[in-house]
């Protein structure tokens, strides 16, 4: 057996078999599984569609926390935790030059995707605090947007003839609403509300004039004598897969202790958990809102190649004769 290139013999002693069968063999790179691809949006106001995305993709987003109230009155009450939402559809009636907007807005806002109304995905965020003895509400379910929607935890009370100061509420999330944060007493902080992340969010211990400081799981630590208020930590449930980078709903604050310069941390969890209501300390910020984007990328397949290929294969007395086309 010959095989023949433009006339000129360049193998032999091959069974036509084989010859045949390796010059028709198709080869292809193997194609990689498919992962999901998870994105976080924290700032700015419009996301580029990669080229791998679909058009159907899912879309989750967390309100902010409102902010402990602090202006040094008695009797602070912590903010609202974030609330929750999430939606899967076609996106692209909302696509505009290759672009989604969005907003992560902050306290007493909304956070959304691709419209902030009934065609894309809407998170209510959580209230401020206010003084004497008012909480500020978690971000309500009315108006939100979204396949299922979840209200953000609501900010402890303050109590103005107790002096005591209110934790924050923590934020929904998948799997729950936020939990309430807990109101304090005798110049005692309330804990802060748990998060929705991946359980059912615990509220915030009240503070009835005890020696235990109040706090829940998720939510931060209400201050106590010598024990400083703690911030409320995150419910993780996202990891992104750019750069490993975690994230969740976060609980509620814990609030600071009334009177004093030295009150710990009160601030919010990330993302959207409700900073714990402070009196000169001014560090009972809510947490930030967020938009995770979840999709399946479409994969490109490589080109195949066929060996042989320009080349017209033709049999002539025992002899393959390759001819360029």
């Amino acid at each position: 057996m010959k095989i023949v290139t433009n006339g000129v013999g360049v193998s032999t002693t091959h069974r036509t078999g084989i010859c045949v069968i390796f010059g028709l063999f198709l080869f292809a790179l193997p194609l990689a599984p498919a992962h999901a691809t998870v994105v976080f949006l924290t700032s700015g106001t419009s996301w580029a569609m990669p080229v791998d995305a679909p058009s159907t993709f899912q879309v989750e987003v967390i309100g902010a926390g409102g902010n402990g109230y602090d202006d040094g009155s008695p009797g602070s009450g912590g903010g609202g935790g974030g609330g929750y939402a999430i939606r899967t559809q076609d996106w692209s009636p909302l696509l505009s030059g290759g672009n989604f907007s969005y907003s992560i807005g902050g306290a007493g806002s909304v956070v959304w995707f691709g419209a902030n109304g009934a065609g894309g995905v809407v998170a209510n965020s959580g209230a401020n605090g206010g003084a004497t003895g008012t909480g500020g509400a978690g971000g309500s379910t009315t108006g939100e947007v979204g396949d299922v929607v979840r209200s953000g935890g609501a900010g402890g009370l303050g109590n103005g003839n107790g002096n005591g100061n209110g934790g924050g509420g923590g934020a929904a999330g998948p799997a729950s609403n936020g939990g309430a944060g807990g109101y304090g007493g005798c110049g005692q902080g309330g804990g802060g509300g748990g998060a929705g992340g991946t359980g059912t969010a615990t509220n915030g211990t009240n503070n009835n004039c005890g020696n235990t400081p109040g706090g829940s799981v998720g939510g931060g630590q209400g201050q106590n004598g010598a024990t400083l208020a703690t911030a409320g930590t995150q419910d993780t449930v996202w990891t992104q897969t750019s750069n490993s980078a975690t994230a969740g709903p976060g609980g509620g604050g814990g609030s600071g202790q009334q009177g004093t310069t030295s009150g710990g941390n009160s601030a919010g969890g990330s993302y959207g958990g409700g900073g714990g209501g402070t009196r000169f300390t001014n560090t009972g910020v809510g947490g930030p809102g967020l938009i995770v984007i979840t999709y399946s990328p479409i994969i490109i397949p490589s080109r195949t190649m066929r060996l042989f290929e320009g080349f017209r294969i033709k049999f002539v007395s025992g002899r393959i004769l390759l001819r360029q086309k």
